[in-house]
This record gives C-alpha cells, structure tokens and sequence, in this order.
C-alpha cells in the first residue's frame, strides 16, 4: 500500500526525471 510519502517522493521522481535529474534515495 504506497504512502502519501511514497506518492510525494515518486512525483518528485517523474519530475526530476523531466529536469533529467537523477533523483536521491528512490526507494
């Protein structure tokens, strides 16, 4: 069951990905 944190922090994921920014401590 993912988290709000998890939602918040694979966001911030896909827009780095976007900036290609290489994103810190996914998991």
């Amino acid at each position: 069951i993912p988290t709000r944190r998890h939602l918040l922090r694979s966001a911030a994921v896909e827009k780095g990905r976007l900036r290609n920014i290489r994103p810190v401590n996914v998991f």
